[in-house]
């Protein structure tokens, strides 16, 4: 079996089968239900909300689920998931980011369990990782997503800041894949990078003791493309709410892969302030996932689609209270929205 897992690697999803679902920001709770996922607990951001996930796990359940399954039991020699998971996570195609991706492809068995680093995604402020997990002896059902411990070129990336999400779709009975997304706040990216990707024992839900075991890969690789391909635009703008907190709103990124709005929370965190983004044509992008109330903000939107000549900027309020004490009310600040020329 350990052989047929190491010989599961080439095929991958046609993603254009699937119709992208949009969510709001005020239904992450419910998504956290349906993705399992770990924070590392040296992360020492405000939050991280996981406000959709592009829809890697809506569309993964139950509609990709069944062509996986066939086509693993059919041909015994792929697995569509491991690199259809990383393209739904940041929804695009795959022939979009191939250009900017690494495909590892790398296997590290330990106590049981063979782990298979599939595919490695720098974006800017980010690492988004893709592997597979493999058991005949482990029940791996109710395994949360594991959070890997990152190193770039030595230097621990939960050190600077970083932290994280995660997302887990089952290809069998003993095989699941993983997608980790890890913040890379504080961390340099440029030039050749050596990343150090450990998978340190495996936690489950309830009362069941951590799995032990130690997968760890090393790879060699560049994010120059990307940033190459990177804007930057500078907005500098700021308001007040009627509570005395300030917002300062620094600058939009735009990379081949997300659009991400970066900006600052001063002077409390009663609430707090996210951003609806809408195209001159009208389509509206889709929030990935935030970290707010902050010093140091951002939301994350999908990609820019092509030929936009602007967006329009709207910033609202929500409370900053956080789970079932959060009201749902949003207060959209009309008089704050701007437009962001990108053409």
């Amino acid at each position: 079996m350990k052989r047929d897992f190491e010989m599961l690697n080439e095929i991958s999803v046609d993603l254009s089968r699937y119709d992208a679902e949009e969510l709001s920001y005020f239904e992450r709770k419910r998504i956290k239900k349906r993705i399992s996922r770990k924070l590392g607990k040296k992360s020492p951001l405000p939050r991280i909300a996981v406000v959709a996930v592009l829809c890697g796990s809506l569309l993964w359940l139950p509609a990709i689920q069944s062509d996986v399954r066939a086509a693993f039991y059919g041909l015994a020699s792929s697995i569509p998931a491991v690199r259809g998971m990383l393209d739904l996570f940041v929804g695009q195609p795959e022939q979009r980011l191939a250009e900017y991706k690494t495909t590892v492809g790398q296997t590290v068995s330990d106590n049981g369990i063979d782990v298979r680093l599939d595919e490695v995604l720098i974006d800017t402020g980010r690492l988004i990782i893709s592997s597979t997990f493999h058991s005949d002896k482990i029940n791996l059902e109710d395994a949360l997503s594991p959070f890997p411990s990152v190193y770039i070129n030595g230097k621990d990336v939960m050190k600077n800041g970083g932290g994280g999400n995660g997302n887990k779709a089952k290809i069998d009975d003993n095989t699941y894949s993983f997608i980790s997304s890890v913040n890379l706040n504080g961390t340099t990216i440029e030039g050749d990078l050596e990343i150090r990707i450990v998978y340190k024992d495996l936690d489950f839900a309830g009362n069941e003791p951590a799995h032990k075991g130690n997968w760890g890969f090393t790879l060699h690789t560049s994010a120059e493309k990307l940033l190459g391909d990177t804007r930057t635009i500078a907005i500098d703008r700021s308001f007040s709410l009627d509570n005395g907190q300030q917002i300062r709103i620094e600058a939009m990124e735009l990379s081949p892969i997300s659009t991400t709005i970066h900006y600052h929370i001063l002077n409390g965190k009663d609430l707090d302030v996210l951003f609806q983004v809408t195209g001159s044509d009208g389509s509206r992008l889709i929030p990935v996932s935030a970290v707010t109330m902050s010093q140091n903000s951002h939301i994350r939107f999908s990609k820019l689609p092509e030929d936009l000549p602007s967006l329009t900027v709207v910033p609202y309020v929500i409370s900053g209270e956080e789970g079932s004490k959060q009201p749902k009310e949003k207060t959209f600040l009309e008089k704050e929205s701007f437009e962001v020329k990108i053409k």
